[in-house]
């Protein structure tokens, strides 16, 4: 009666397998869009560098725009949009969390995990681009 069960168990696994198929979104349909930096500034504290806000904006619909939020090596940590809704990415996850909705530089303190509102100060584009200093 065991070895009849040993060989049978392999056999219900696999039959309680299910499959799902879902249909291929319309391409056509789908709409791109496209981000050009505009603006950038540093996140300042007490002195110190704590990261940066990148602006983006649409190439088509011009007052349509994001802000990246990037900690001091420019890793990107979540984005503001223009209505003030900051998220934050969450590493293994699809959707990004919702923080808060605010100012950008509240937002943007939040997302660089600041107890109280950074400064903004603006940078150009150039100086995002240059290879970061040694530590």
């Amino acid at each position: 009666m065991a070895r009849t069960l040993l060989l049978l168990l392999p056999l219900l696994a696999t039959a309680c397998t299910t499959t799902r198929e879902t249909a291929t979104p319309n391409a056509d349909s789908a709409l791109v869009q496209v981000l050009d930096p505009a603006g950038a500034w540093r996140v300042m504290q007490d002195g110190e560098l704590r990261g940066y806000v990148v602006r983006f904006v649409d190439r088509v619909i011009p007052t349509r725009c994001s802000y990246s939020v990037r900690n001091e090596l420019q890793q990107e940590l979540g984005t503001i949009d223009e209505l003030g809704r900051a998220w934050r990415f969450v590493p293994h996850q699809r959707e990004a969390q919702w923080v808060c909705t605010a100012t950008l530089s509240q937002g943007a303190a939040r997302l660089l995990g600041l107890g109280a509102e950074g400064r903004l100060e603006e940078v150009s584009l150039d100086a995002l681009r240059a290879p970061l200093p040694p530590r």
